[in-house]
């Protein structure tokens, strides 16, 4: 049995994972400018990005976001993740988050431009945050943190399934062993768990 992915940086086999890839690759995968790696000269780095966007595998733009711990500027991070939004509404591609400390700006954002396609807060790790983040209609993706974090595995506990998602991200935890966790959280079985993230994934990314 496959289990759906949302993001991963490895590779595998897996036909339901969504690699974060830096080149284009027939796994089906997403790209994006994380903020870490905006360049000085970023719109060529937009240019060379946009050709990969009408590949058949690529599903997702990203990761992609915010991040006040790094040392890109945060005023060309901020025109650069704006443009990656165009990009996403213009090529109907869900949008893969990086937020570290810029959860304020992130809202505002979403409230300001109410994009068309789904956003997905990867990583996602800040209980204090989570209520925000689904009213603002942004999908909150867990990883291994969630198994470490008992204040957000309670309030995963109450959500309803399609307001999730799960990802390895960097982990080198499989994907079935975080649905297997998951799943005893929150009381069903993991088949049940599986069948109701395949359906989410359907629906964000139109292509299951």
């Amino acid at each position: 049995m496959n289990f759906p992915d949302a993001h991963t940086h490895f590779r595998t086999a897996n036909p339901y994972s969504i690699l974060n890839a830096y080149s284009t690759t027939d796994n089906y995968h997403s790209r994006g400018i994380h903020p870490w790696y905006i360049e000085v000269n970023y719109q060529k780095q937009l240019e060379y990005l946009e050709k990969d966007f009408m590949h058949a595998k690529c599903i997702a733009l990203g990761e992609v976001g915010l991040d006040k711990l790094c040392n890109t500027d945060f005023d060309i991070q901020l025109k650069v993740f704006k443009s990656q939004i165009e990009l996403s509404e213009k090529y109907k591609l869900p949008l893969i988050i990086h937020c570290v400390r810029a959860s304020n700006e992130l809202f505002q954002l979403k409230k300001e431009i109410n994009p068309t396609q789904t956003w997905i807060w990867h990583g996602f790790n800040k209980t204090n945050l989570l209520k925000q983040a689904i009213d603002n209609d942004i999908i909150p993706s867990f990883g291994e943190a969630i198994l470490h974090n008992l204040s957000l595995q309670n309030e995963l506990k109450k959500l309803d399934s399609n307001q999730f998602l799960l990802e390895t991200d960097t982990s080198y935890l499989s994907i079935e062993s975080i649905y297997k966790s998951v799943a005893k959280l929150r009381n069903e079985t993991k088949q049940i768990l599986q069948k109701e993230q395949m359906s989410n994934f359907a629906s964000i990314f139109k292509l299951w």
